[in-house]
């Protein structure tokens, strides 16, 4: 007994360990009302025009895996804005330049600190490239949140654990 206890808190402590790497410095956005750690390595970049600075993952040799946050208001309920968003982009994919954009899943999502939200994948094919895109919606009240990742498909595997350990660091200002 007492060695399956030593041998339960080792790999829970390998596993917190694991989680606290998983993820760099916090990012504060102020004006957004919320704070999240990108992956650990990536580098954050404010861009002109942007309201909140982008994260962009190592470097690839045909696309490089980013992050990027998009606030809103609206007074739709969280599942209805959700619906709406995931209509539009089915809708009007071509209009960011890609070939064909494919809904792969939606399942509910909860950060670390209760922020209860949805996780919206996309398969998207892009100038030939097959992308993944990882959409979180939050809803505080009527203001949105979508945090977003992209990067290749074929590196689904190993980004969905990092994306998903980066967005259960999000929190909202409420």
């Amino acid at each position: 007994m007492k060695k399956s206890i030593t041998i339960s808190l080792l790999l829970l402590a390998f596993a917190l360990a694991g989680h606290a790497q998983a993820t760099g410095d916090r990012y504060v956005a102020v004006a957004g009302g919320f704070s999240i750690r990108p992956p650990a390595g990536w580098r954050l970049e404010a861009k002109e025009g942007k309201k909140f600075k982008l994260a962009f993952g190592p470097a690839s040799k045909v696309f490089m895996a980013n992050l990027n946050f998009r606030d809103d208001v609206n007074a739709a309920g969280p599942k209805e804005y959700v619906t709406g968003s995931i209509d539009y982009l089915l809708e009007n994919f071509k209009t960011i330049g890609a070939t064909n954009t494919k809904l792969i899943s939606r399942t509910d999502f909860v950060t670390d600190s209760g922020e209860g939200g949805e996780k919206i994948v996309y398969l998207t094919e892009f100038k030939g490239l097959q992308i993944n895109t990882a959409q979180y919606y939050f809803s505080n009240g009527e203001k949105k949140l979508i945090v977003t990742f992209t990067a290749l498909e074929a590196e689904k595997a190993g980004n969905d654990p990092v994306f998903d350990a980066a967005v259960k660091t999000l929190q909202l200002d409420h």
